[in-house]
């Protein structure tokens, strides 16, 4: 699978790097052509950490064999030859670009970044595993000393665009890095502790973390037990960036008090209804729970699964937003969450109380015999709906997307509450232990 998604990629970037270099006319080539350099340079990280992987793995199997060094030593000058063409590719390659074009980058200047790119992933996969060797520490901490002298002197911008000799502490890491492995891995090296990801895994934070993410369990399709489990983590993928899309458009759909609520903004709120019935969570889903008495008791099904789905989206939402916020802070730079400093505290309440309200109608949707089928039904209603309202509007001159088919007051407020309290209702009637027992 990790196989055809980087030839995919790879694809992709071959398309990229020959419409930049059939397009010469065009103004904004260069921001264009710093973007595919830079997206260039963070595959180079990733193949650097793809080749440090292959070297690890190949030093735990020599190290266990009784093989020849020399079959070791030749094996590992291949593996960094294979490592240092990503380099030579991609800076040919951009030079190449440029003489057809105007220049971006020095020929120092752009060896200098790919060489520390590949560094710092071909060294986060020995650092990660503990095989890193104490001289490559200090040599980075001299490398950030330096880049902080650098980004301290004045007229630093026209001085690395120009003066070549301050590239060459930077240009010569990944050499250094390859005679260095080269000297000190002349046998096959051992691992000289745990990995970091293990040392992460026995701390008492990240044990509690993940024993409260195991108590949850997302209620797939009845069919997940046929499907492979690629496709499963997949879905997860998805569902993720579902999630984070939907954060990011959620402002726009905030209706302030005494304002018009639009077709568009109810087809908004349809869509959620229909889309969260796959974003259902249950807390605690085991047989030895089920057959207690007061747990999943019947007529609160859906309730427990309404507060669990709150409780994990909420941990996942709280912490997207953390890593917005904290994004912004870092790059200094606009983000598509800017504007909701302006929105009102009681409006924001307003969106969570429609949206738990249509949740609980995707509680009701994924309780019902055949989901797809009410899905369906739903869907056309919907559209039958939406079309008669935007008819209606249509010959009263109006335009149905702006048109306020409610407005946001009382009585609006008290009708999505009570279709969420009568869906929440009626889901508690559909949702049973025996239905449960098919998600185990």
């Amino acid at each position: 699978m990790t196989r055809y998604i980087s030839n995919f990629f790879l694809t992709l970037l071959v398309i990229a790097y020959a419409l930049l270099w059939l397009n010469k006319h065009d103004t904004q080539w260069a921001f264009s052509a710093a973007t595919f350099t830079g997206v260039c340079l963070f595959c180079l990280m990733i193949s650097g950490l793809k080749w440090g992987r292959i070297l690890l793995t190949g030093a735990r199997v020599f190290h266990q064999l009784q093989t020849p060094v020399t079959l070791w030593q030749k094996w590992q000058r291949a593996i960094l030859i294979r490592a240092t063409l990503p380099l030579l590719i991609l800076f040919f390659g951009i030079k190449l670009l440029e003489l057809n074009h105007h220049e971006l980058l020095s020929a120092s200047a752009l060896l200098a970044i790919a060489s520390l790119s590949l560094s710092l992933g071909f060294s986060l996969s020995l650092a990660l595993n503990n095989y890193l060797n104490k001289w490559c520490y200090l040599l980075f901490l001299a490398l950030s000393l330096y880049l902080v002298y650098l980004s301290g002197s004045k007229n630093i911008q026209h001085d690395l665009m120009t003066a070549w000799h301050l590239h060459l502490p930077i240009l010569l890491l990944w050499p250094i890095i390859i005679l260095s492995t080269l000297r000190h891995w002349s046998k096959p090296p051992s691992n000289k502790g745990k990995a970091f990801f293990l040392q992460l895994k026995e701390l008492a934070l990240i044990s509690h973390l993940r024993h409260f993410y195991l108590r949850y369990t997302e209620l797939g399709s009845l069919h997940d037990h046929q499907k492979k489990e690629g496709l499963r983590t997949s879905d997860k993928v998805l569902k993720s960036m579902g999630l984070f899309w939907f954060i990011l458009l959620s402002p726009m759909l905030v209706v302030d008090w005494q304002a018009s609520v639009s077709l568009p903004h109810l087809l908004s709120i349809a869509a959620f209804a229909v889309f969260s019935s796959s974003y259902i969570v249950v807390k605690d889903l085991h047989w030895r729970f089920l057959l207690l008495p007061r747990h999943f008791q019947q007529g609160r099904i859906a309730t427990h699964l309404l507060f669990s789905s709150l409780v994990y989206h909420g941990c996942w939402a709280l912490m997207l937003l953390l890593a917005l916020y904290g994004l912004k802070m870092l790059l200094a730079t606009s983000m598509p969450l800017d504007h909701t400093a302006s929105i009102s505290l009681f409006s924001i309440a307003l969106l969570a109380l429609e949206l738990l309200s249509a949740f609980c109608v995707g509680l009701l949707i994924r309780g019902s015999e055949k989901p797809g089928r009410t899905i369906f039904y739903l869907f056309l209603s919907c559209l039958m709906v939406a079309a008669g309202i935007a008819s209606y509007f249509y010959l009263r001159k109006q335009n149905p997307a702006k048109a306020a088919v409610f407005t946001m007051n009382t009585a609006y407020v008290l009708t999505v509450i009570a279709i969420g309290i009568s869906a929440l209702i009626y889901a508690n009637q559909r949702w049973t232990r025996e239905r449960l027992l098919k998600f185990l």
